[in-house]
């Protein structure tokens, strides 16, 4: 029996390490992500500056001869494969973090129930009543439970108004 154990011990601690080896490959790939994004981002920016200014160059020499290409130097082929950057002056809404939702309580029937019953205590069964009917349902089993929290915040409005 102690074999099996130990046998189990080490299983589990090999489960963890590789758990472990998951979770580092997992915040790699995040961060190569959200360079990959800041890329796109510069990509965007430079193809909308550079639009611009082809359509404006375009309309301004219209009818004129074309110029000879420029020869490129080493150094200009060094900076054709640098990657673009973005000014960081120039604020996007695309760039402001979104605030992340709060979490929101998966109420139990047995929670919202005891609610209710206490609620009913104090004298609101005509509020409680209608709560329930704005969830077109007759009684509170009816109510579906990812309407829990809604039905819970309209209630608590009920104790604040009359308590």
């Amino acid at each position: 029996m102690e074999t099996n154990t130990h046998d189990t011990v080490i299983a589990i601690e090999a489960l963890i390490e590789a758990l472990e080896k998951q979770n580092n490959i997992l915040g790699v790939i995040a961060e190569q992500m959200t360079e990959q994004s800041k890329w796109l981002h510069s990509i965007a920016y430079f193809a909308k500056e550079n639009s611009s200014t082809a359509t404006q160059t375009t309309k301004k020499t219209r009818g004129k001869k074309a110029k000879e290409p420029e020869q490129t130097t080493e150094t200009d082929n060094e900076k054709a494969t640098e990657p673009p950057v973005a000014p960081e002056t120039e604020p996007t809404a695309k760039q402001e973090p979104t605030p992340e939702p709060e979490p929101v309580h998966e109420y139990t029937f047995e929670e919202v129930r005891k609610a209710m019953a206490g609620a009913a205590a104090k004298g609101h069964t005509d509020e409680i009543r209608s709560i329930i009917n704005s969830f077109e349902a007759k009684k509170l089993s009816d109510v579906p439970k990812e309407k829990y929290p809604e039905l819970m915040a309209q209630l608590s409005k009920v104790g604040e108004q009359n308590g």
